[in-house]
């Protein structure tokens, strides 16, 4: 009835009853990266990252190897590492995984940062 949508507009309506999303409370955020990623994509990926460490986040940065990739896995290793040496400012490493021959096997080239100071609610 018209009478309970002007009701529902009063009290705020959908706007109002809108709950944050679980994404945006997450704890850990993962940031994707590939062994062909351009300079720039990669500077504002590491900029995304840095915000995230920045709002009290963990952050996961990853390698995604596609069809044709596997042959640069000593570049997607020197990314991870430069990315670490960006990233030092903003948070330290909680667990690193840069080990070629087990990246070989299947195992995910990773680099998994925690901020340096968590962000107050």
């Amino acid at each position: 009835p018209s009478s309970l949508r002007s009701v529902r507009h009063a009290k705020g309506g959908a706007a109002a009853a809108k709950k944050p999303s679980k994404s945006d409370k997450q704890a850990r955020k993962e940031v994707r990266l590939s062994p062909a990623i351009d300079e720039h994509d990669l500077g504002h990926k590491l900029d995304r990252a840095k915000g995230f460490l920045e709002d009290g986040s963990q952050v996961r940065l990853f390698m995604v190897f596609r069809k044709g990739h596997s042959i640069l896995r000593e570049r997607a290793r020197e990314i991870l590492t430069t990315s670490q040496t960006s990233l030092a400012s903003h948070g330290k490493v909680a667990r690193q995984q840069l080990d070629l021959e087990k990246a070989a096997a299947g195992s995910p080239l990773e680099l998994l940062l925690d901020p340096l100071k968590r962000k107050q609610s």
